[in-house]
């Protein structure tokens, strides 16, 4: 049910109207801030219904010759009935439930960063 494709005009006032995702949390490996899930749903939270859109977003596992790639499915769904669909995926650093579930957690707020088009910017960056 729906088509694929939101107007882009409809994703332009979403854009307009959200603003930076901040960084707020250290990445002690890298030395770098990054946006974490809470910051990201902080962002879109008050935007996204109030244009008539909703996302969902859907886990998965490849095995076989590919073993080890975590997958995430994003839809962004427009009450229209149109919707956009992105795919991201990432290999694994460590085969626990816990290395799954941080590679799921970071393939969700990157895919939502991307379908949106968030911008981010450091807490301090003022």
């Amino acid at each position: 049910s729906g088509v694929p494709g939101v107007p882009a005009s409809v994703i332009a006032q979403v854009q307009a109207e959200v603003g930076p995702v901040h960084k707020g949390k250290v990445n002690p490996a890298f030395k770098s801030k990054y946006a974490d899930m809470n910051a990201v749903l902080e962002a879109i939270g008050d935007v996204l219904a109030p244009n008539g859109f909703s996302y969902s977003q859907h886990p998965g596992y490849i095995d076989g010759a590919e073993a080890g790639i975590v997958t995430v499915t994003t839809l962004l769904l427009h009450k229209s009935g149109e919707w956009l669909k992105s795919e991201a995926a990432a290999p694994l650093e460590r085969f626990t439930a816990q290395g799954v579930g941080s590679a799921i957690t970071y393939l969700r707020r990157n895919a939502l960063n991307t379908i949106i088009g968030l911008g981010q910017e450091d807490d301090d960056a003022q």
